[in-house]
């Protein structure tokens, strides 16, 4: 028996705990009251099952070296004001429709541009653009379009060498050993040569896309890193 300092309810029936002392059964694990009677309709106290875990709409871009997550272009325009020419970030647009969801931030000659990536339904296909010049499947896909192919058409202001160059979230390495490039989509290094990680979809494969000064961009032999 248990005594209930102010009035209480049961859990099962909702009637008062009646009386002034001992009003009835108070569960130790869960703290719910009870008649004497009610026990044995309440059920069995336990843990209570894990919450399933929550899924978000962004969570295939988190892994990604230029998803920054939820950001305004204040924050954004701040945090690249100091790298060089080339960077850039995916961002959330803070309360934003779903069709207009993302955005592109890129410092470029020196200044800060901001574009919507656009999004639209075609059939069942959910498509996404920075202009109608160019539709893509995915996220993915605009950015390593863009990472290729001039921005000049989608944006105004831009001129034919503006690309995506430098995702914000760099990964630096350090070339462990020699590595003589077998044709001109693998990087060649030097031993110490320093590295800047440019894309990590090719891991299962045992290839980065990288960039340093010396040769520009290309794919890197894992193996010839240390990070």
């Amino acid at each position: 028996m248990f005594t209930f300092e102010k009035p209480s309810t049961c859990t099962h029936c909702s009637k008062y705990l009646k009386g002034l002392i001992y009003q009835g059964y108070k569960c130790r694990e869960c703290g719910i009251g009870v008649h004497r009677d009610c026990i044995p309709s309440s059920g069995h106290c336990g843990i209570p099952p894990p919450l399933p875990p929550i899924h978000s709409a962004d969570d295939h871009l988190k892994d990604k070296l230029w998803f920054v997550g939820e950001m305004d272009r204040q924050v954004s325009s701040a945090k690249l004001q100091h790298r060089p020419n080339g960077t850039y970030l995916i961002r959330v647009r803070p309360q934003s429709e779903n069709k207009e969801r993302y955005a592109l931030s890129l410092k470029t000659d020196g200044t800060i541009k901001h574009m919507k990536i656009f999004s639209s339904m075609d059939g069942s296909t959910q498509k996404y653009y920075l202009s109608t010049a160019k539709y893509f499947n995915s996220i993915e896909k605009l950015v390593e379009n863009y990472q290729l192919c001039s921005l000049k058409d989608s944006f105004e202001g831009l001129n034919d060498h503006t690309r995506l160059e430098y995702p914000f979230k760099q990964m630096r390495a350090i070339a462990s050993r020699d590595f003589e490039a077998q044709d001109m989509q693998q990087l060649p290094l030097r031993n110490g040569q320093e590295v800047i990680v440019l894309c990590q979809e090719g891991y299962r494969t045992g290839w980065w896309k990288g960039s340093n000064h010396a040769n520009g961009r290309a794919k890197v032999k894992i193996v010839f890193l240390f990070y």
